[in-house]
């Protein structure tokens, strides 16, 4: 049985990009010990909708979508639209655009909640209260419709200040091959993307922090 699936849609068409969707891989990052998380990343997967139809058949909870401003945003609306028409589980919205604009985004009816901020708490703590039928109103950093379609905003989520603090990235969940860069690397020698810090010290006017 599948918890929930996270995806990746597809955004600005970029020459030989590879990076790893570490958005997905971070979010999936606390609650993969207690459930059974797909990840589908649209930028690699020819046939990610017949996949995605599969894994919804195994009656997931919750679908996660990833989303920037731009194209990602009708791109995630359209395979939010393939879940809702094949699926009974719960649409949440993660990433720089959904936190910019929470409520924005949740009036799309497509969508059914929304986490503001970094994801890896927050999601695994959804997905244990969605298992469980219990409220959503003790859920930090979440925003989301409520059983009469009211909005509603739970407390921030505070920021994860030891990056230490979070598990080994579940790399099992996606194709490593395909992320392996060869290009411009000496001897063909193989290498991939990753993260050493979080967050940034400049405040340029035109960045969403």
């Amino acid at each position: 049985m599948i918890d929930a699936i996270l995806i990746n849609p597809k955004g600005f068409e970029l020459i030989n990009d590879q990076t790893l969707p570490f958005g997905l891989l971070y979010t999936a990052s606390y609650a993969i010990k207690d459930f059974n998380i797909k990840i589908i990343d649209k930028r690699m997967d020819n046939s990610w909708e017949t996949n995605l139809i599969s894994y919804l058949k195994e009656n997931p909870v919750l679908v996660g979508i990833t989303c920037m401003t731009g194209p990602m945003i009708l791109d995630g609306l359209n395979i939010s639209k393939i879940v809702r028409e094949n699926s009974k589980a719960k649409i949440v919205w993660g990433g720089i655009h959904p936190s910019l604009e929470p409520l924005k985004t949740l009036k799309n009816e497509l969508i059914d909640m929304v986490i503001v901020g970094e994801g890896e708490i927050t999601f695994h703590e959804l997905l244990k209260t969605l298992k469980k039928d219990l409220p959503l109103d003790n859920v930090d950093g979440l925003v989301y419709k409520d059983k009469d379609g009211l909005m509603k905003e739970n407390k921030p989520r505070k920021l994860i200040m030891n990056l230490d603090e979070i598990p080994r990235l579940p790399y099992h969940l996606i194709d490593m091959d395909k992320y392996v860069q060869t290009k411009g690397i000496g001897n063909g020698r193989r290498s991939i993307t990753f993260f050493t810090s979080r967050g940034c010290p400049h405040k340029c006017i035109y960045c969403y922090n």
